[in-house]
């Protein structure tokens, strides 16, 4: 028995060992050493901010509060309230994200986990993405670019919604890509609950199926007849309308507001609004805004005496009124401000971001009035001169954008070849995010849902440039398929 034993323990141990020889001459996939390099310097760069400066706060952004107290609500009352009011301007999406570390305790630990987590997702995403329109070696280098993404990287770190709402959002481009080569109705209904999802999250996404459905109803009919293929675009729009209508219904019901947000009116008056205002008077921007009650709401009330009784909901559509009225009255002046905007949501490179979580610059520093009030290059010399360490940032990562933004464009143009239907879905996600993200209060935050989809064709560009450069030696040592 023990002979038997023994026999069979041998037996077993030099196949073991075997096995283990062999799994050691495998190839290993270089997705995993770049899902290593983007999980590390995820976790590296809230690391060395706790290491240098001992605060977690810094992790804690403007616009943190205005998500934790909804999240808080839920958790001791069931009801998605703020302020001792129903919420209608922030969406449960990123609130219950909030909930486990809320639970636990420790909001910015858990969060900041979780949101290293989920970017380090949305690499595999791009990965898959670019894999599926181009090829895995392209892939590769998509993945790799975004794992060093600045924006990305950051934002991890910051209790907002940009990490949560960007997974989301490609995760949805992956679904359509994924329809546009396989035609599956399935596929494009769970499209619509991925972008349903990122609109709970964070509602500028919300008119986006308004913008592609024509797009996506071509490449419907290039797999199936006419008949189908309007059967599943509207499957797609019924199913988005059904999900998002839901919460419209439930603002109405709870406070009369019939939209999705009510951020919406806020933003037209407050910030539409006041970028107009500050232009044709000569006021500062934030002077404007503070003397109409961006700051406070009893600042507000003595601004508008005949609205103290009237509801959220009323107030919420004499904003949107009067700031559409503003826009309409002054479009000409308003599209230089919005159109400039658009320049800073693409130009911007994100280094006050750092500079804030480093406590290189205030969380409120006023340089947004500045672009606004007296442009681009005043902003620039204002940094340059008070936060210099904010203003080489500003130039390094600069640098970095450029080269990104100059291989995107590029990949564009040799995906339209290979991938033209595909690189119209990608290029109008970019378009519509660069001009519903214009205006005065624009910064490079707001592009970052669109750097996935600028690293996948800068990956294509970079991938065809390294080909053109090795040209033999590629063709002779072409790396195996795995």
């Amino acid at each position: 028995m023990n002979t038997l034993v023994a026999g069979g323990a041998g037996y077993i141990g030099s196949h073991t060992a075997k096995a283990l020889g062999q799994a050691r001459r495998l190839p290993v996939s270089p997705l995993w050493a770049i899902l290593a390099c983007a999980l590390l310097l995820r976790i590296l760069l809230p690391s060395a901010v706790l290491a240098l400066r001992h605060d977690p706060s810094v992790f804690v952004a403007r616009d943190t509060p205005d998500y934790v107290r909804p999240a808080e609500a839920m958790l001791s009352s069931g009801a998605f309230d703020g302020d001792g009011q129903p919420e209608i301007e922030r969406t449960p999406g990123y609130p219950v994200f909030l909930m486990p570390g809320l639970i636990a305790g420790r909001l910015a630990t858990v969060t900041v986990a979780l949101q290293i987590f989920v970017s380090t997702l949305t690499v595999v995403l791009v990965y898959l993405t670019s894999k599926l329109l181009f090829s895995r070696k392209i892939a590769y280098w998509s993945a790799a670019l975004y794992t060093i993404e600045p924006l990305s990287v950051v934002y991890c770190s910051q209790i907002l919604s940009e990490t949560l709402f960007t997974f989301l959002l490609v995760l949805f481009v992956y679904q359509t890509v994924c329809y546009l080569k396989q035609g599956k109705l399935p596929v494009l209904l769970a499209a619509a609950l991925s972008l349903a999802a990122a609109t709970y999250v964070r509602p500028v996404s919300y008119y986006l199926p308004i913008a592609i459905v024509l797009i996506v109803f071509y490449a419907s009919l290039q797999k199936h007849r006419r008949l189908i293929a309007m059967t599943h675009v509207l499957g797609f729009v019924f199913l988005y309308a059904v999900l998002v209508g839901a919460w419209q219904a439930r603002n109405y019901r709870v406070s009369g507001y019939g939209g999705f947000s009510a951020l919406e009116g806020f933003n037209l008056y407050f910030n539409q609004g006041s970028s107009i205002i500050a232009k044709t008077t000569g006021k500062p921007f934030y002077t404007v805004q503070e003397k109409l009650g961006y700051y406070s709401s009893a600042q507000y009330d003595n601004e508008h005496p005949d609205q103290k009784m009237w509801s959220p909901a009323q107030k919420n559509a004499f904003m949107r009124r009067e700031g559409l009225e503003l826009i309409k009255n002054n479009l000409l002046t308003y599209a230089f401000i919005h159109l400039k905007g658009m320049a800073v949501v693409i130009a911007d490179p994100g280094g006050m971001e750092y500079s804030k979580i480093f406590k290189k610059y205030p969380a409120v520093g006023g340089l947004l009035g500045t672009v606004t009030d007296a442009g681009i290059l005043s902003a620039l010399n204002f940094l340059r001169t008070r936060y210099p360490f904010s203003f080489y940032t500003l130039g390094c990562l600069g640098l970095m954008l450029l080269g990104y933004m100059t291989l995107a464009v590029s990949g564009a143009v040799l995906a339209w070849r290979e991938a033209r239907i595909a690189a119209v879905l990608l290029i109008t996600i970019v378009v519509y995010f660069a001009v519903l993200s214009g205006g005065p209060m624009a910064t490079g935050r707001y592009r970052h849902p669109i750097m996935p989809i600028v690293c996948i064709f800068a990956g294509y560009a970079l991938a065809f440039t390294y080909r053109a450069a090795l040209g033999p030696w590629w063709k002779s040592n072409r790396a195996s398929e795995y």
